[in-house]
């Protein structure tokens, strides 16, 4: 790695260093090895929602103007909480050339915690019967919309990837039409399909922990390299990140 270039990866279990696969071998690792980065700083949570995604975005010191983006969709039932009763840290791992770790605390996340939808509603009747995951799904994207006309506007190269199960795209529903269609026709996002869950289900690659996840689980060396070779380079190539020198 060279050039004194930074690759910063946010996301969830997915994206997470050392989940299944080493950081060199995954999607991200081989990112920054094509681009010849020579810092990677990672994130990634298990757990993470999109929503803390963003705010880590916003509220930690990033340089924008130079750095390299990829910024991870997790699954959208998921959400953060804040209580000062919360005594949780979170750390982002920042790896060198040689991968050797430094630990940065994300102080922006102190007091908080993930949470899915069925941990906190599961005995609120009123809350599941008005729970619409389309509705979620039109509000994440309403955020990753904005999400990315910030982030055009002041010039950050970026990609948004779908970590998880295609967000279905509801393109005739009148209170999701107009946010789908704008997202899926932004170059930089990756929501719709060919995520790195989908891409490696229907090349049958099995997750490492596909006996405890199933096709939801974490995948090693191999669906790693299949996800970044067949969608996540290619996008590379086509912002003109990379060539293909």
């Amino acid at each position: 790695m060279s050039n004194n270039l930074t690759l910063n990866v946010l996301g969830d279990s997915y994206s997470t260093p050392n989940v299944c696969v080493s950081p060199s071998n995954s999607f991200w690792g081989l990112a920054a090895k094509d681009l010849g980065a020579d810092k990677i700083v990672n994130y990634s949570h298990r757990g993470f929602s999109f929503d803390a995604v963003l705010h880590i975005l916003i509220n930690e010191t990033f340089n924008f103007a130079d750095d390299y983006f990829f910024i991870g969709v997790p699954p959208l039932h998921r959400y953060i909480a804040h209580s000062n009763n919360i005594k949780k840290n979170y750390i982002a791992k920042q790896f060198d050339a040689n991968y050797a770790i430094e630990e940065i605390p994300i102080h922006s996340l102190d007091n908080t915690q993930p949470f899915t939808f069925a941990e906190q509603f599961e005995n609120d009747r009123e809350g599941v019967d008005r729970f619409s995951k389309e509705w979620l799904d039109v509000q994440s994207l309403e955020k990753i919309f904005l999400l990315h006309q910030y982030l055009t506007a002041i010039k950050a190269r970026f990609l948004i990837l779908n970590l998880s199960v295609p967000i279905a795209c509801q393109d005739m529903w009148p209170a999701g039409k107009s946010v789908m269609a704008k997202v899926r026709d932004l170059d930089e996002c990756v929501l719709f399909d060919n995520t790195y869950q989908s891409v490696n289900v229907d090349d049958q690659i099995k997750p490492v922990d596909f006996n405890q996840h199933g096709w939801m689980g974490h995948h090693g060396t191999a669906g790693n390299l299949n996800w970044y070779t067949k969608v996540v380079k290619p996008k590379m190539l086509e912002l003109n990140w990379i060539n293909n020198a």
